[in-house]
């Protein structure tokens, strides 16, 4: 009996790290990712991004805001999210960067410090 009750508690503690370890956020709260962008698709709420950074080209979704192909952008309060289904657009992106435009003066700012903090694959 007292072996069941070891055994449950050391299966609810494990669970409990694990569970800890996977609200960790992925990257840093202030990170920001900039470039160029190479498409736009507006959508109800959203506009979606697709951006020509530094090393790679990513996909990103900020709320509603004139944003023009070619425009050099910063996002700011940059977070990754992967496997990312957006239902309006009917597609799944493998990685997508959410975050909120930065002001204009900002724009010209350094390319991504997120670094190696995510890994993109831009195919779809």
């Amino acid at each position: 009996m007292m072996k069941n009750v070891l055994l449950i508690l050391l299966l609810f503690a494990t669970t409990a790290v694990w569970a800890g370890e996977k609200l960790e956020p992925m990257v840093p709260a202030k990170a920001t990712v900039s470039g160029e962008v190479l498409e736009v698709i507006n959508v109800e709420n959203f506009v979606y991004l697709k951006l020509q950074t530094s090393s790679t080209v990513v996909w990103a979704a900020i709320t509603n805001a004139k944003v023009k192909k070619g425009a050099a952008v910063t996002l700011e309060n940059v977070i990754v999210m992967n496997d990312f289904e957006s239902k309006s657009l009917k597609r799944t992106f493998d990685t997508i960067l959410f975050g909120t435009l930065g002001s204009s003066k900002n724009w010209a700012a350094s390319p991504s410090t997120l670094g190696a903090a995510f890994k993109v694959n831009p195919a779809r």
